[in-house]
């Protein structure tokens, strides 16, 4: 199995990368980030980008993947506004969903959302989580 990888030098990404190398059933993972990872492994590969929101150009890093975890992201608590917080959370993850569906159209996208989304939500966070996996839908 070849997994795709998005937010591995973060806390939950981090959980999900080790689970990844330490399991005989994946056979690779592609880690996709911004700066190289403490870690390294004969089963993976770092793919350094800094444009999530086009992922033009990375198109062999999305084929031939089977799953793709996405954990990238940050708390509604450590960006400046709602927009910057969906650019974030909405549109890269959308863009990553957009382009595994091009290049692997029978791999899972496994967006990482939280407990609590919701579109009719007043908070912030939730609505924008919510409206993601519903946008998300289409691309997995």
């Amino acid at each position: 199995m070849t997994i795709l990888l998005f937010g591995a030098t973060g806390s939950a990404g981090g959980s999900v990368l080790r689970v990844c190398l330490e399991s005989p059933a994946v056979a690779s993972v592609r880690a996709i980030v911004r700066r190289p990872l403490a870690v390294s492994a004969a089963k993976l590969t770092v793919v350094l980008r800094q444009n999530f929101a086009d992922h033009a150009g990375a198109e062999a890093t999305f084929a031939g993947v089977d799953a793709c975890f996405y954990c990238l992201g940050k708390s509604a608590q450590q960006v400046k506004d709602e927009a910057s917080y969906r650019r974030i959370t909405h549109d890269f993850a959308i863009a990553a969903a957009r382009a595994l569906r091009q290049q692997s159209p029978t791999a899972a996208f496994h967006f990482l959302s939280g407990h609590g989304a919701s579109l009719t939500s007043s908070v912030m966070w939730a609505r924008v989580k919510a409206e993601t996996e519903r946008d998300g839908a289409p691309c997995s």
